[in-house]
């Protein structure tokens, strides 16, 4: 055992050069550690990982895009479909469907990303009955008198109207925003409400 009082000045800086130089060597040594390494990779991918998700993951929303909509208003074409309304309810966060069927049966459904498809029924007015002629006659002279398509700017705006006329289906889209009143009428005939596509009256 050395007792330092008995070295002189430089013997003492000799020794604790030698002491810091044991403890470096320590410390690199248990820098290359196997344990080591792991965790450093460890946290090396956690980084990456957040960096990407950061600035390159695509963001998640619960809205509907245009493109959405109208692959579930095909979905829901069917032979004994008449006549298909689809569209946005608040904001693009609810895809909603009204049809009548051949029969003159009406018909509903709501989609949503959260729930999927919810709501389906008759509207109130026709729950568990078919549209009287009347009805029917006032619908298909509104879907005659529809005009051609629209452009529509706002996805949130956009109304698909669908229906067969007893050789081929047609389609027309419209602006909610600035609604045709031939459109209106047919909305009106489908029993669509008013408040449903954010119109007072």
């Amino acid at each position: 055992m050395v007792n330092t009082a008995d070295l002189t000045m430089d013997e003492s800086r000799n020794i604790q050069i030698i002491v810091n130089g044991k403890n470096r060597h320590t410390f690199l040594t248990s820098l290359m550690s196997p344990r080591f390494l792991l965790a450093r990779i460890f946290v090396e991918i956690a980084i990456i990982v957040s960096v990407f998700h950061l600035f390159f993951a695509p963001n998640v929303s619960n809205d509907f895009t245009r493109t959405e909509l109208i692959a579930l208003h095909n979905s829901y074409h069917k032979d004994d479909v008449s006549v298909l309304v689809s569209y946005f309810i608040n904001g693009r966060s609810v895809a909603a469907h009204d049809w009548v069927r051949k029969d003159g049966t009406p018909w509903a459904c709501h989609s949503s990303k959260n729930y999927g498809s919810h709501g389906g029924g008759d509207p109130p007015a026709h729950a568990g009955t078919t549209m009287p002629e009347s009805e029917r006659n006032s619908l298909n002279a509104a879907l005659r008198s529809l005009p051609l398509s629209q452009t529509v700017r706002l996805d949130a705006d956009i109304l698909l109207v669908s229906w067969d006329d007893g050789s081929k289906w047609n389609t027309r889209t419209y602006d909610r925003s600035q609604i045709p009143p031939e459109a209106k009428t047919l909305c009106k005939a489908v029993e669509i409400p008013n408040t449903w596509l954010g119109w007072s009256n």
